[in-house]
């Protein structure tokens, strides 16, 4: 009972810390996207996404098998193996920080082979997005240490640090030699390195609770990849591939222009699942498995809260998303009907990231392996047979039927093999006991972190 109550306790801190840093994420990120829309032309901005897919496409190296990583570690602190949660640890990381180290010496040493190809100037900005690999590594590195013993404060603050870092250098350049494609990439670079520094504290303390715990005497992270990591792995590469590709595609079939129009489309939607996750899910549930009771009500209850904020975001969304960029963004008009298409995938995802942060714990990835092999087989071959007759609209099309179908297969896979999950679409629907229960322990708990809070404050 002591372990659920600071689990609740937990979980509802680090939200209001997600929550809070989503807000001011969103916030400064829209600030940021005014910047560079009105700085550069379609084309620029095109190319501008096509650069950071290059990147996209390899930081996938920093974070294979990561899930499978964490929800160990995490099991590992919960059954008291603290030695075996520090190996696996120190494992994966030296790992992740040395291709940080080769990736980025690969592009910059590298970029000006291409030189014969391409004019000084691109070469300059692929150099700049080399340097994003190493920090993306260190960045990772630290933010999974403080995950570790469930700093969600840390955790959560990184991104909206590191877009005040970003901000602050855009607001430089317009006022003094103007922004281009390389001056957006060197503030998307600076407030990378930003959001990392500001996680150093957090992370010496996580690591504070490692000193004096011997490492375990053999290699951890190899049985994790040789067993079921090995298919999230598989699954990361390959969807990871199919979703960096999609911009090229859209280049090669239709034009440069029209990737900005969709990539402004997508942060349009975007913006709309800004409240719509549980941060803190991916960590907690791990400890929660001994209890299917408690299990299945995690699983209920959470699908149950998003949807229904899923739902108020998108009817938001519809709103305030064409009146938005009709203010700020009217060179962008093209992209909002596509958005106004897009928009409804916002209460699909609900359904999707909770099956998928369970079936992570419950070590499903084989199956999820499976999926997205065959998500991904089909996206590009729908993307190449519709792209030249609907233009964007056929990625629109393959959006919303392969997050359909991706629904329809995860959901049946995980109330088959773990049937203690189960629900039926009504519970989503009515309020019930355990709805009772939450909101009880939501509002007792949100009084308590508010009085501490204020009493902070005052001194």
């Amino acid at each position: 009972m002591d372990t659920n109550i600071s689990l609740t306790k937990k979980f509802l801190t680090g939200e209001s810390y997600y929550r809070f840093s989503s807000i001011a994420t969103k916030g400064l990120g829209f600030m940021t996207t005014l910047f560079v829309l009105h700085s550069l032309t379609l084309y620029q901005y095109g190319v501008f996404q096509l650069l950071l897919s290059i990147f996209g496409a390899g930081m996938v190296v920093f974070y294979l098998a990561g899930n499978v990583v964490g929800n160990d570690i995490q099991r590992f602190i919960a059954a008291g193996q603290e030695g075996r949660a520090k190996k696996l640890f120190t494992e994966y990381n030296i790992i992740r920080l040395s291709l940080g180290v080769l990736l980025t010496l690969g592009m910059v040493l590298g970029a000006p082979l291409l030189s014969r190809w391409y004019q000084p100037d691109f070469i300059q900005m692929l150099q700049i997005v080399g340097l994003y690999f190493f920090v993306e590594a260190l960045s990772g590195s630290l933010l999974s240490l403080v995950k570790v013993r469930l700093n969600f404060r840390a955790a959560a603050m990184e991104p909206a640090y590191g877009k005040v870092g970003q901000l602050a250098l855009l607001i430089v350049f317009s006022l003094t030699i103007g922004i281009s494609t390389r001056e957006a990439l060197i503030a998307g670079l600076i407030g990378n390195i930003v959001a990392a520094l500001t996680m150093l504290p957090g992370a010496r303390a996580s690591w504070r609770q490692w000193r004096g715990v011997p490492l375990h005497h053999v290699s951890v992270l190899w049985g994790v990849l040789r067993g079921y990591g090995k298919w999230d792995t598989a699954r990361q590469v390959v969807s990871n591939l199919v979703s960096n590709i999609q911009p090229w595609l859209i280049k090669v079939f239709i034009s440069t222009e029209a990737v900005a129009i969709y990539s402004v489309a997508l942060t349009m939607v975007d913006l709309s699942k800004t409240f719509l996750s549980f941060n803190t899910l991916s960590s907690i549930v791990p400890r929660q498995l001994a209890d299917a009771a408690a299990s299945r009500r995690t699983f209920v209850l959470s699908i149950k809260y998003l949807l229904w904020m899923a739902v108020v975001c998108t009817a938001v969304a519809l709103v305030a998303g064409p009146l938005g960029i009709a203010t700020f963004f009217p060179k962008y008009l093209a992209a909002l009907p596509y958005f106004a298409a897009l928009v409804w995938t916002v209460p699909l995802v609900v359904f999707t990231m909770q099956a998928e942060t369970f079936l992570v714990a419950l070590r499903e990835q084989r199956f999820l392996f499976l999926a997205s092999l065959s998500r991904n087989a089909v996206t590009p071959l729908l993307l190449v047979a519709t792209l030249p007759v609907l233009g964007l609209w056929g990625v629109v099309a393959t959006k919303l039927l392969v997050t359909a179908s991706l629904i329809v297969a995860e959901l049946r896979y995980l109330f088959r093999k773990h049937a203690h999950l189960r629900f039926v679409p009504r519970e989503l629907l009515t309020f019930t006991a355990a709805d009772t229960v939450f909101l009880t322990g939501l509002w007792r708990h949100s009084r308590e972190l508010l009085s501490v809070k204020v009493r902070s404050v005052l001194g």
